[in-house]
């Protein structure tokens, strides 16, 4: 039977689900024959079983090319077939040569899965079936008539007796086969209405697609060369050059903060601020404990005094006392040196209050730690920095190195905004690791930050930062780490 399909040589076809004139030709045939059937039971119009069976059957090749896809195909054959054969289960199988049919549908299910025992056996047996010398006729045969492959299921499989009818090409070569399946025998006249079915089923099926059985030249062409050219295809794209990123935790620093630190070695007393409290020039900021400072000046103080008392004494003496002449010397140089230490002593009472020289904001931990704390000069204790003026600090990983270089860009995702980055690009970085929070070494990475248009964020934010490198082949991204690992582990 010649199937019109339609197609054109310069584009895939539509399927043309058209009854040809031989099949429209049957399609009359099988309506006389029903009247015929009527007539010759002198009953016209009334219920016949046989005419019912005759309808069903012109109903379900009707239905069969009416089909769109291949997959809704295999679902109709294994589910529709039931309205003429008495099966409990039905199996469809799909596949371009006989031995490589594939189970693709089951009756009563929507999905099939092939891992399961049962599609295993059934899809061994449909390809056992169709490439034996009688694959491509009607065949009825008992669960048991098969060797131990199926019978490591045939104890809990509930039907042992089967019907075979496969779907034949052109050629007369099997693509498809459907497998009944019941508990009592197949006879010959149920045979002959499953090989009816299986034969409009063959010719809708072939309908929907090319012969799948007889591929072109160009389709096992491209068959052949899929596999190297994808393998071709995924060497070439390793050659793609992409920028090295890492990811790093950053925070919103201070840009140029003035940093106080202690002057002199001693007990903090009072801290005058709150810390994030904005202050101003010539504010007072730290006290420290000065008594003993206090006491050293105010001796101090009693020694330049009782000093220039001494330096007048002698001096009015020496007019009438050549011995007293020869000691103003001394006493001069003693009160020049009693003098030098009270001004040290001063210098360092000044040195026990700490004053802010520029307005800004402290930043600084909780004042109540530093009260009373012990420090020593040079110990950093708070830092004015302006709100404005603000940059972002990265701790970068030893292992992401790689993308450390001089303005490189960055993009800070804060944890209070990740929706909107802020760009910016790096500004200065330690030459050295250093231990970070976690007992890991870092790098110390500075960034200054795009906010042109941006509300400034707040001092102390914190974020991840992205870091771009430059830009290296897409094999050397993906493999860099286990390249890495490879030569820690095993040292090549």
């Amino acid at each position: 039977m010649a199937i019109a399909t339609g197609r054109s040589p310069d584009k895939s076809p539509e399927p043309d689900l058209r009854i040809d004139p031989q099949a429209e030709a049957a399609l009359k045939s099988a309506r006389l024959e029903i009247g015929a059937v009527q007539r010759s039971n002198g009953a016209e119009g009334m219920y016949n079983p046989e005419v019912v069976a005759l309808q069903a059957l012109l109903r379900l090749e009707l239905d069969a090319r009416q089909v769109a896809t291949d997959k809704e195909f295999a679902y109709f054959a294994a589910n529709e077939s039931r309205r003429l054969l008495n099966a409990r289960q039905i199996f469809v199988f799909r596949g371009i040569k006989p031995a490589q049919l594939t189970l693709t549908a089951i009756s009563s299910l929507a999905t099939v899965d092939r891992d399961t025992p049962l599609a295993g056996v059934m899809q061994g047996l449909a390809r056992k079936l169709a490439t034996s010398a009688q694959g491509r006729a009607i065949r009825a045969f008992e669960f048991d008539d098969f060797d131990a492959q199926t019978q490591s299921i045939r104890q809990t499989y509930p039907f042992g007796f089967f019907l075979w009818a496969p779907l034949t090409d052109r050629s007369g070569k099997v693509f498809a086969g459907l497998l009944f399946a019941r508990e009592t025998a197949w006879n010959a006249d149920e045979a002959m209405v499953a090989e009816r079915i299986v034969g409009a089923y063959a010719h809708a099926w072939m309908a929907l697609a090319p012969d799948i059985s007889r591929p072109n030249l160009l389709t096992k062409l491209r068959r052949s060369l899929r596999p190297s050219l994808v393998v071709v295809l995924l060497i070439l794209a390793g050659f793609i050059p992409v920028p090295i990123t890492a990811l790093a935790p950053a925070e919103i620093i201070a840009a140029e903060p003035a940093i106080y630190a202690a002057k002199i070695d001693g007990v903090i007393k009072a801290i005058d601020i709150e810390p994030g409290e904005h202050v101003v020039a010539g504010q007072k900021l730290v006290e420290f404990e000065d008594a003993e400072i206090r006491g050293q000046f105010e001796i101090a103080e009693r020694n330049v005094q009782l000093a220039a008392a001494k330096v007048e004494q002698y001096s009015q003496a020496s007019f009438v006392d050549p011995a007293a002449r020869r000691e103003v010397a001394v006493a001069k140089a003693d009160y020049e040196v009693k003098k030098a230490e009270r001004d040290y002593a001063a210098d360092q009472l000044s040195k026990a209050v700490i004053v802010a020289k520029q307005a800004g904001i402290a930043l600084f931990d909780d004042k109540r730690e530093w009260i009373g704390r012990p420090v020593i000069v040079g110990q950093r204790i708070l830092q004015i920095a302006d709100p404005e003026k603000v940059e972002t600090r990265i701790d970068l990983g030893v292992s992401d190195s790689l993308v450390l270089k001089k303005a490189a860009r960055v993009k800070l995702f804060l944890d209070s905004d990740p929706l909107h980055p802020i760009n910016g690009q790096i500004s200065q970085a330690s030459a050295e690791a250093h231990v970070i929070e976690g007992n890991t070494l870092a790098y110390r990475v500075e960034g200054q930050l795009d906010l042109a248009k941006r509300a400034i964020p707040r001092i102390g934010v914190r974020g991840t930062a992205e870091i771009f490198g430059q830009r290296w082949p897409l094999a050397f991204y993906l493999f860099r780490r286990p390249l890495t690992f490879v030569r820690q582990r095993f040292g090549f």
